[in-house]
C-alpha cells in the first residue's frame, strides 16, 4: 500500500499567531476527517514563535495526494485570501 508523508513549515508574524490558528482550524478539521489520513500534528517551538511545522501522513501515493489537493484548490486560495494579512513580511 503506498504512503506519504509530509512536512510543511508555515511562518506567521508572531503576533498573529493565535488569529493564524483560529483561520487554520477548519482546514485541519476537515484534513483529519479524511478517511486517507491517518496522522497530522501541529507541531510549535518555544523559541522561534510563528513557526508551525506540519506532519502528515496519508495512505495513499503522491499523485493521488496531489490530485486531491488540486481538486480543493479553490477552497485553498479562498482561506489564503483570509490569513494573506497575517504573514510576517520577507
Amino acid at each position: 500500500m503506498p504512503s506519504t508523508i509530509l512536512h510543511v513549515t508555515i511562518t506567521v508574524d508572531p503576533s498573529n499567531a493565535g488569529e493564524f490558528l483560529k483561520h487554520f482550524k477548519p482546514a485541519y478539521e476537515a484534513v483529519i476527517a479524511e478517511p486517507q489520513c491517518n496522522l497530522f500534528r501541529v507541531l510549535t517551538n518555544p523559541e522561534a514563535p510563528g513557526v508551525f511545522i506540519f506532519i502528515e501522513e496519508w495512505t495513499e501515493s503522491v499523485e493521488w495526494l496531489m490530485k486531491v489537493r488540486r481538486h480543493h484548490s479553490e477552497h485553498t486560495r479562498r482561506s489564503e485570501e483570509h490569513t494573506s494579512e497575517l504573514q510576517s513580511p520577507r
